[in-house]
């Protein structure tokens, strides 16, 4: 079980990255971080599988703000809506038990949260054959 968000240095003028460092860190807990976006901020928002929550962490990997949840797997989040300030959350009831799909009934869903933070506009890009 991976239990740590790795920061890199990007050079974006060549594509390149390098000197992993762990950013966030959260082996102190029976948990994984999962799927993950970005505020305009720099804050990372990270699911936190089998941890009922988002976490929102700052460039430093201090956690600054958390959103409980009343599923057990969280798996992605994202900013949506018209301004970007609509927090989209996936969640899985893969692998839990009929009592633990009781206690996060709404496991499987998809959730929706009004927010205060505006997070980044996605990114296409098409790669050439």
């Amino acid at each position: 079980m991976v239990q740590q968000i790795y920061a890199y240095r990007y050079d974006a003028s060549t594509g390149e990255i390098g000197d992993r460092r762990i950013l966030v860190d959260l082996s102190d807990e029976a948990v994984e971080p999962d799927g993950l976006t970005i505020d305009q901020q720099g804050n990372l928002w990270s699911a936190i599988w089998n941890g009922w929550r988002i976490s929102c962490f700052n460039p430093a990997g201090k956690e600054i703000y958390r959103i409980n949840l009343l599923v057990q797997r969280p798996t992605s989040v994202t900013f949506g809506g018209v301004h970007l300030t609509e927090l989209y959350i996936t969640s899985a009831s893969v692998g839990l038990s009929q009592t633990e799909i009781q206690k996060g009934f709404p496991a499987g869903d998809l959730f929706r949260c009004s927010t205060q933070i505006t997070g980044m506009a996605t990114h296409s890009f098409s790669e050439s054959i």
